[in-house]
């Protein structure tokens, strides 16, 4: 579906890129004024609406208590966080008994990901703790930021701990915890861990060229369906004065370092496009499509990196 959609996106463009060429009207060379961009802020209120609008905002999901910079303290085990930490909540949900039965424990740290994954299995590295899940999803393509996640079983089932971090790199590194007591029996189970698919690996992170700013990533998807195989890819809105070939042959010198081999390459007024080969670590050869495309707005690229067997 992805080389689908980047072939229409290709195709998109380098017919508008004919129907300028007959416009005589010029096109502004000047970029545009960056956009400002919007802040966090809580605008009026006291402390008594903002506790009203809390309790509002949770009030649907059932009993609870809002713990403003605090943890919890009446857990079957001690929770910490990293020294740096700054703790902004623990949310504590309630059962029909009236006992508390989850906690959402919310802090930034400046910490990466890994090392916050790093913290907790050292902190629970006990006889009593089973680590249940581990994940951490690199920087890649466009996307410099990392994703982490852990799951810990305790004491065979009598509680769950499951960390979730995500480690961008212009801001500080947003972790979140979820306990359950008792513990959640499915995760507690025991299970085979899946085997590693070399295609979440295949897409290296690249760096932003000089010049270059990404005003949004838009994510990716991978496929298992595809008649003829996997494939994987991720994008982003990229903001950049610089001319869209220049841009391409950036990204094009930072694949052939990582290690990709070029096929072939094209670029336009309005459309830059190349085609690579690459090898996962078993050997076998994957194919590349790097696609950059100018957006109607001056000075705004929509690109994509895709990989298919």
């Amino acid at each position: 579906m992805w080389k689908y959609m980047s072939l229409m996106l290709l195709a998109a463009a380098l017919s508008a890129g004919a129907t300028l060429a007959q416009d005589a009207t010029p096109v502004p060379s000047q970029p545009n004024p960056a956009p400002a961009v919007p802040t966090p802020e809580v605008v009026g209120g006291n402390d008594a609406a903002l506790r009203a609008f809390i309790a509002r905002y949770l009030g649907s999901s059932g009993a609870f208590s809002v713990m403003i910079g605090a943890l919890p303290i009446d857990l079957p085990f001690p929770v910490s966080t990293p020294a740096d930490a700054i703790v902004y909540s623990t949310i504590i949900r309630y059962g029909e008994a009236g006992a508390a039965n989850s906690y959402d424990i919310m802090y930034d740290t400046d910490e990466t990901a890994q090392g916050v994954l790093d913290f907790y299995k050292k902190l629970y590295g006990t006889s009593d703790w089973t680590v249940m899940n581990e994940s951490l999803t690199a920087p890649s393509g466009f996307n410099s930021d990392s994703n982490g996640y852990m799951s810990f079983c305790y004491q065979q089932g009598a509680a769950t701990l499951n960390v979730n971090t995500s480690d961008a790199v212009s801001t500080p590194n947003a972790v979140s915890l979820n306990i359950q007591v008792p513990g959640d029996p499915y995760l507690c189970a025991p299970t085979q861990a899946p085997a590693s698919d070399p295609m979440y690996t295949l897409i290296p992170s690249l760096a932003l060229p000089q010049g270059v700013t990404v005003a949004a990533n838009m994510g990716g998807g991978f496929s298992y369906y595809r008649p003829n195989g996997r494939s994987n890819s991720v994008s982003a809105i990229l903001d950049s004065a610089r001319p869209l070939a220049e841009i391409a042959n950036d990204y094009n010198a930072q694949l052939t370092v990582k290690g990709w081999t070029p096929v072939s390459s094209e670029n336009s007024a309005r459309a830059a496009l190349s085609t690579w080969t690459l090898n996962d670590d078993t050997g076998k050869m994957w194919s590349g499509t790097l696609l950059i495309v100018a957006d109607k707005d001056a000075n705004r690229y929509n690109a994509v990196i895709y990989i298919e067997e």
